[in-house]
Parts: structure tokens; C-alpha cells; sequence
């Protein structure tokens, strides 16, 4: 249903242009969503990677879920939030042998300026994405917007893919509670982030959780012109 409502979406914006308009942009594509087993636990996890199951247990978890996105019409796959090494290994091997015609962006969650939540390094990482053709981007979200930059800066070094970046608002999720903790980081404003950013290679943008609206159609007007 959700593929569905995106792609009315995405059809109603698109009658709405005009040739001159459509010609100055991409047709919009319909990304299916795929998140890390850590969501199906609901405990937090996803932002710090500690839980661990087999190649085979990842991969049959998320199988069933890439097959329903792609029947319903999903153009490509973001794999997104992933905190966990060996669950993106399973991720990227499935795709190889199973969804071999499918391409996918993936992104990971960051504690910090040299590491994913597990703790391993974003080098490590950022060559197990650069192996794989199908991964055509990669990057960091729902992280605070401190760490970012250092990250990206680590995985150019290994990559010259496309890089992905969209923070949360760097705010801290407890997952006893499911609330979110702290204050924000206000050193810059997601617009100012984003700006950084795309000098260090990032073209997919944008924000995660505690993102507004008010702070996409800031991107959104600024980066348009």
C-alpha cells in the first residue's frame, strides 16, 4: 500500500509539469524501504548493533521483505540504519544472489567519527560497499550531525561512489523508554550541514528522526536554486 501511495504521488506531481520543467529534472524514483532487524526488536538497538544472528537468520528475515517491495514496484532498495557489519554483509550477499537485477543505496548509524554502531570501522565498511555493484551509494543516517563529516571523509578515501547523508537531529533514542533524549545540535542548522556535505561528496541528503518539515523545504528551496 505504502509503494502504491508513492507512486500516485509521484504521478500527480509529475502531470502537474510542464515539458520545459520536466526536462530539467530526473523522473522521480520510488525507493522501498528496508531497515535493520534491530527495528523489528524495538530496543534500541539500531543505534548500537549489539545483537548478532547467522548469515542465514539475517537473510531470511529480510528476504521475505525485499520480495514484497519490489512486487509492489519499487524502483530500487535504501537500505538504511543499519548498525551491524555482518547484518550488511548478509544484506549485500542477498542481493547478489537472489536480487541480482536490483540496485540499492545502503546507509549506517555512527556513535562516532571513525566507526558504525558496532564499532566497526567506516573503512571497513565503505569497502565492503565499494565491492558490490549493486550498492550504488552509501553513507551515514540517523546520526547526530557532529560525526558526520568525519565519516565521510574516511569512506572517500576508500570509495568515489555517490555518498548518502541524513543525520537525526542529534538527539539520543533510549530504547527502555522509546524517547528521544538530550538537546539537539544547534551548532548549524541541517541547511549548513548539508552545504559541508555535499563538498565532501554526499548527493543524497537530507534528515531522520526529529527532522521537520520546516527543515526540508529549507533544502529543498536551496539547494533548487
Amino acid at each position: 500500500m505504502t509503494v502504491t501511495l508513492a507512486q500516485q504521488a509521484r504521478d500527480e506531481f509529475w502531470r502537474t509539469l510542464s515539458d520545459e520543467e520536466k526536462a530539467k529534472r530526473s523522473y522521480p524514483l520510488i525507493a522501498g524501504d528496508v531497515g535493520p532487524y534491530a527495528a523489528y526488536l524495538a530496543d534500541g538497538s539500531e543505534y548500537t548493533g549489539h545483537y548478532h544472528l547467522s548469515k542465514e537468520a539475517y537473510q531470511a528475515f529480510h528476504r521475505s521483505r525485499i520480495q514484497t517491495l519490489l512486487a509492489a514496484g519499487c524502483d530500487f532498495l535504501a537500505i538504511e540504519t543499519i548498525p551491524n557489519v555482518h547484518e550488511a554483509k548478509a544484506l549485500i550477499d542477498l542481493l547478489a544472489t537472489d536480487f541480482p537485477e536490483t540496485e540499492a543505496y545502503l546507509s549506517f548509524t555512527a556513535q562516532d567519527d571513525s566507526h558504525i554502531s558496532d564499532g566497526t570501522p567506516i573503512e571497513v565498511v565503505a569497502d565492503l560497499c565499494e565491492q558490490s555493484p549493486q550498492v550504488l551509494a552509501f553513507g551515514i543516517n540517523c546520526s547526530s550531525p557532529t560525526v558526520i563529516s568525519g565519516l565521510l571523509k574516511r569512506i572517500r578515501i576508500v570509495s568515489q561512489k555517490t555518498l548518502v547523508a541524513y543525520p537525526n537531529s542529534g538527539e539520543v533514542y533510549d530504547g527502555s523508554t522509546q524517547t528521544w533524549t538530550s538537546s539537539p545540535d544547534e551548532a548549524r542548522t541541517l541547511l549548513e550541514n548539508s552545504k559541508i556535505w555535499l563538498t565532501l561528496g554526499a548527493q543524497i541528503i537530507g534528515g531522520c528522526c526529529r527532522t521537520s518539515p520546516k527543515d526540508i523545504v529549507s533544502l529543498a528551496q536551496a539547494f533548487h536554486k
